[in-house]
C-alpha cells in the first residue's frame, strides 16, 4: 500500500474516532482543530485518488475509442454508411435530373409536335405518360395527312389531328395554368366527357356561351357587384378616425404629474374595442379576396383556353397562325398581414382597493395572532397599528396603481403597433381588390366580345361543315378579337 493511501486512511479512521466519541454530533467534531485536520488531510487522499482513477479512466476510454476508430471494422462500417448515404443522394439527384429531362422534353414535344401552349413545368409524373402518347398519336396522324391524296381523308385526318391537340390542351396545359383544382374540375369533367362520347365541339364552347351570346346578365355580375358595395361600405375610415382620437388622449392631471389609473383603463378599453372591430372588417376582406381569386382565377382560365380557340380556329382555316407560346396570367390576391394577437384580462387594467384592504387586514391579524407580544402590543397601541396597517395599505395600493398604469401603457402600444400593421395590409389588400374587379370585368367584356365573332366561325367550320363561307374580313376581325382578348388577359394585379 502507498504511503498516500495510508495517510489517506489514517486521516478519515482518526476523524470518524473523534465523531464517535462525540456521539456522531457531526456539528461539534468539525469545531475542534485537531479533527479538522485528520478530516482534512483524509479528503484531500480521497480527492486525489478520485482525480488518479478519473484521469486513468479517461486515458482508457481514449485508448478504447481509438481501438474502436482505427479498426478495420470501424472503418469498413462507417465507410460503408458514408457510401450508402452519398450513393443515396446522388441517386436522388439523378432521378430528380433525369426526371426534369424527361418532363422537359415531354413538353418540348408538345410544342413542337402539337404545336399548343404549354408552360415550364406543366409536364409532371402524373401527365408525362399521356403526354408522350399523345404527341407520338399526333406525329403518326401528321404523317398519314402529309402522305394522303384523298380530299375526304385529309379532311377526317385534319378534324382528328385538331381534335387531338385540343384534349391535350385541355389535361395538360389547363390544369398547370388553373393552378387550383376546383378551379379546374369545370374543365377536367369536359375534357373527360369529350374523350369518353367523342364530343370535342363541347371543348369549343364556353361554359356561358348561351347567356352571353343572348345578351344576358353577364358571367358573376351579381357577385362582383355585391363584392364592390361591401369595399366601398366598409367603416374602417370611421374605425381609424375614432382610433386615433382615442390614442391622443391623455388621462393625466395637475400639468401631466398624476396619471389616471381609471382613465388608463378606459383608454385601453376603447383602443381594444377599436382594434377588434378592424379586425373584423379585415376577416370581411379576407372572405371577399378568396371569393375574388376564385372568379379572378377562373376568369383568367377560361380567357386563356378561348384565346386559344380563337388561334385554334385561325390555325384551322390558315396554316401558321402561331398560339403555341400563349401565357396566361397568374398573379392572385394576397393580404400581407403578421401580428401577435393582443390578450390581457380586467384584472391587469385596473386597482382592485378592496382586494388590497382585505389582503393587508388578513395578514395584519396573523401577524398579530402569531405571538403574544404582538398582541399586547395591539392591545396597548391600538391607534399605532391601525395607523401601521393604513400605512401597508396606500403602500400597496401606490405600488399595485404604478404596475397598473404601466401595464396599461404596454397594452397601449401593442395595440398601436397591431392596428397599424392591419389598417396598412387592408388598405393595400382593399386596393388590390378594386384592381381584382376591374380585370375580371374586363376579362368577362372582352369574352363576349370574342364570342360574338368566334361563335358562328366555330360553327361554320366544326358544326355544319359551311367552311366555304368563311371570308378574309371574318378572318381578320377573328385575328383581332383574339389580339385583343389577348392584351387584356395580360393585365396584372400591379398595374
Amino acid at each position: 500500500m502507498s504511503t498516500i493511501a495510508i495517510i489517506t486512511i489514517s486521516g478519515l479512521f482518526l476523524f470518524f474516532v473523534f465523531w464517535l466519541i462525540d456521539g456522531f454530533d457531526f456539528e461539534e467534531t468539525t469545531e475542534k482543530w485537531y479533527a479538522d485536520i485528520f478530516g482534512g488531510i483524509g479528503l484531500l487522499g480521497v480527492l486525489y485518488y478520485l482525480i488518479k482513477y478519473l484521469i486513468k479512466g479517461i486515458i482508457w476510454l481514449a485508448k478504447a475509442i481509438w481501438a474502436i476508430i482505427s479498426s478495420k471494422v470501424f472503418l469498413i462500417v462507417v465507410g460503408s454508411i458514408v457510401f450508402i448515404a452519398a450513393l443515396t443522394f446522388l441517386i436522388i439527384y439523378l432521378r430528380k435530373r433525369y426526371l426534369y429531362k424527361i418532363f422537359r422534353s415531354a413538353e418540348n414535344r408538345i410544342r413542337e409536335v402539337a404545336h399548343i401552349p404549354i408552360s415550364l413545368g406543366a409536364v409532371n409524373s402524373k401527365n408525362v405518360k399521356y403526354a408522350n402518347q399523345a404527341t407520338s398519336e399526333l406525329s403518326l396522324l401528321m404523317d398519314r395527312l402529309d402522305h394522303a391524296t384523298d380530299k375526304k381523308d385529309k379532311s377526317m385526318l385534319k378534324n382528328k389531328i385538331f381534335n387531338k391537340r385540343l384534349l391535350l390542351f385541355y389535361n395538360v396545359s389547363l390544369p398547370f395554368e388553373a393552378h387550383n383544382d376546383k378551379v379546374y374540375s369545370t374543365f377536367a369533367k369536359k375534357a373527360f366527357s369529350a374523350e369518353n362520347n367523342g364530343d370535342y365541339y363541347a371543348l369549343r364552347k364556353d361554359e356561358n356561351e348561351t347567356k352571353i351570346l343572348a345578351n344576358d346578365e353577364l358571367m358573376y355580375s351579381k357577385e362582383l357587384q355585391t363584392f364592390k358595395e361591401q369595399l366601398d361600405t366598409n367603416k374602417i375610415e370611421e374605425i381609424i378616425k375614432g382610433f386615433n382620437d382615442v390614442k391622443d388622449y391623455d388621462p393625466s392631471y395637475l400639468f401631466g404629474l398624476i396619471t389616471s389609473a381609471s382613465g388608463m383603463k378606459r383608454k385601453t378599453k376603447i383602443m381594444k374595442e377599436l382594434y377588434d372591430a378592424s379586425i373584423f372588417e379585415f376577416n370581411e376582406l379576407e372572405d371577399i379576396r378568396e371569393k375574388v381569386n376564385y372568379i379572378l382565377s377562373y376568369t383568367r382560365v377560361c380567357a386563356y383556353r378561348n384565346i386559344y380557340l380563337g388561334v385554334e380556329l385561325l390555325n384551322f382555316i390558315r396554316d401558321n397562325a402561331g398560339g403555341k407560346n400563349l401565357v396566361s396570367q397568374d398573379d392572385l390576391i394576397t393580404l400581407d398581414l403578421n401580428f401577435n394577437n393582443v390578450e390581457y384580462s380586467k384584472g391587469d387594467l385596473s386597482v382592485n382597493l378592496s382586494d388590497i384592504v382585505f389582503s393587508n387586514a388578513a395578514s395584519y391579524i396573523d401577524e398579530v395572532f402569531s405571538s403574544e407580544s404582538n398582541i399586547k402590543y395591539v392591545v396597548d397601541n391600538p391607534k399605532a397599528a391601525l395607523a401601521e396597517v393604513a400605512l401597508n395599505i396606500i403602500g400597496d395600493y401606490l405600488q399595485k396603481r404604478a404596475e397598473v398604469i404601466e401595464k396599461n401603457r404596454e397594452i397601449q402600444k401593442s395595440i398601436l403597433e397591431n392596428f397599424e400593421k392591419l389598417i396598412d395590409a387592408y388598405n393595400v389588400g382593399q386596393a388590390v381588390m378594386y384592381r381584382g374587379l376591374e380585370i375580371i370585368k374586363a376579362l368577362v367584356k372582352a369574352n363576349k366580345g370574342f364570342l360574338t365573332i368566334y361563335a358562328p366561325l366555330r360553327d361554320k367550320v366544326f358544326k355544319t361543315s359551311e367552311f366555304s363561307t368563311i371570308c378574309l374580313k371574318d378572318i381578320q376581325l377573328l385575328a383581332q378579337a383574339v389580339k385583343e382578348y389577348n392584351n387584356i388577359s395580360k393585365a396584372n394585379l400591379k398595374n
